[in-house]
């Protein structure tokens, strides 16, 4: 029994953690404010002196609004690299001595791997939860994602046994499971023998008996979902039955109410086990944020409303609800492809607001994202979270991190925008992000290797001038390999 057997959504978490690790912190400081601007005389002194700690190290990555960068470096005589953290004046302010240093942003807490275990420091360097723990969080997972009501799992320095401890350090179940998973503060979702999965409380009593093949979190706190011989049931978190397990299939909750399967008809449930839609649609679908009710058909997404009612065919391939939670784009093509299909915005009634020739964006950074890139006319643009148009189709490609557009110019450069549409900074890079002191982190790429920096608004940076030699050398990307390079690069190494 794995844990995917406990959690239906893990595997579709798995596929993206290497990529949200590695961009979440980059949209995090795109959303800081960029205060406390330098003068051009302070700022060039800095930058050369950050430059020069920079160059001593093998790759670097910002990752805190407190100023601090993760660097890494080789072991003196060893090929094996070392994290550690240095601030913007250059400074290692902890040592690179470490297996993984990551930042999580949540709970002020650091993971810190030391001799192959793990533990989690405060942000004055001093050990909270020491490391006696399995290294089961990697240097390529979301380290955001791992603490729950304030809580974590961790593995026994053996890998055999999980428990959970608190972000102050506090047992709250001891490593005597072999998987578990945090519902609430006060539920475990656990297999205790490898076999069978149930549920305990923080006290370590069993809430839910240890027969079932699967239980959930099904999208709202106080419920539970539980498979039991191939058939689906419902339950509370004391353990009270809402639903028998006879059910074929279900949907996670949305505004108190789930698509369930019975007999191979679909209908809706509520929380307390009401029937809202009769077991009477044939093709499955599924409510989702905002009150859009999906059909889904031969992989392809449609519209209906809750009393069963078509409101748009089966005729796309992908969709997104706008964080506003107004509107929802329909795209004939997947996400995260090479390929831009056309966008069709609707309302929750299936009234057709608007249509694009094409929307660019990546699942997991919506809630981070304020500016949506959106094609017309061969030309790019952006619109706002509620889906309407805050900049014209007027760039030949954009992208978006946090609050800022990156768009590509007619010269080939990249250049950076606000809402307004006002042109913050440009230069021969192929990715930008507002960072402290009034400083832009920037990359480009060269023959397959990558070089990261920081630029002021004066032009000063930490690039020599060899460096941005070859960056401008570079410049003039089109429209297709700008969008193929960042692609490939979120696909893979996340850079």
């Amino acid at each position: 029994m794995t844990v995917s057997h406990i959690t239906k959504m893990e595997n579709r978490v798995r596929i993206h953690l290497l990529w949200l690790f590695l961009f979440l912190p980059a949209m995090l400081l795109a959303q800081k404010p960029m205060d406390g601007i330098l003068s051009p005389n302070e700022s060039k002194a800095r930058l050369k002196n950050l430059g020069d700690s920079l160059r001593k190290c093998v790759a670097f990555q910002p990752y805190d609004d407190s100023g601090w960068i993760v660097v890494n470096k080789y072991e003196p005589g060893s090929s094996k690299i070392c994290f550690g953290i240095m601030d913007y004046e250059g400074r290692m302010v902890l040592p690179c001595e470490y297996q993984c240093v990551r930042f999580m942003k949540q709970n002020n807490l650091i993971l810190v791997q030391k001799d192959s275990l793990i533990g989690f420091m405060n942000r004055q360097f001093q050990w909270v939860i020491p490391p006696l723990y399995h290294e089961q969080y990697s240097c390529s997972m979301d380290i955001d994602d791992i603490f729950q009501n304030g809580m974590v799992v961790v593995t026994d320095r053996d890998g055999r046994y999980q428990g959970v401890v608190d972000t102050l350090g506090h047992e709250i179940l001891p490593c005597r499971y072999r998987e578990l998973v945090i519902h609430s503060d006060n539920l475990f979702m656990a297999n205790a023998y490898g076999g069978p999965v149930g549920a305990v409380n923080r006290m370590g009593d069993t809430v839910l008996p240890f027969v079932y093949q699967s239980l959930w979190s099904c999208g709202c706190e106080n419920r539970i979902v539980a498979k039991r011989d191939g058939k689906y049931g419902l339950f509370r978190t004391d353990g009270t039955e809402i639903l028998p397990c006879q059910y074929d299939d279900f949907n996670f909750f949305c505004g108190g109410n789930a698509s369930w399967c019975f007999n191979g008809k679909w209908g809706i449930v509520d929380t307390l086990g009401n029937i809202v839609l009769p077991f009477t649609v044939v093709v499955p679908f599924e409510i989702v944020n905002g009150g859009f009710v999906l059909t889904n058909q031969d992989y392809k997404y449609g519209l209906m409303d809750l009393s069963g009612k078509t409101l748009v065919p089966n005729k796309y391939y992908h969709y997104l609800v706008s964080p506003s939670k107004d509107c929802i784009a329909m795209m004939t093509v997947g996400w995260n492809t090479d390929e831009i299909g056309y966008c069709d915005l609707y309302d929750r009634q299936g009234h057709l607001r608007k249509h694009y020739d094409g929307m660019e964006y990546f699942e997991d950074r919506v809630e981070y994202m304020k500016m949506f890139p959106v094609s017309g006319n061969g030309k790019w643009g952006f619109l706002n979270t509620s889906f309407q148009q805050i900049i014209p189709c007027q760039y030949t490609a954009a992208k978006c991190f946090g609050d800022y557009g990156m768009v590509l110019l007619d010269d080939g450069q990249t250049g950076l925008l606000n809402e307004q549409g006002e042109l913050l900074a440009k230069g021969p890079y192929d990715y930008f992000s507002p960072s402290a002191n009034g400083w832009y982190y920037v990359r480009y790429m060269d023959n397959g290797e990558e070089y990261a920096g920081f630029v002021d608004q004066y032009g000063n940076t930490t690039f020599t001038r060899k460096e941005l030699s070859v960056a401008r050398k570079n410049q003039r990307l089109t429209k297709k390999e700008w969008f193929h390079d960042n692609n490939e690069k979120d696909k893979t190494s996340g850079k």
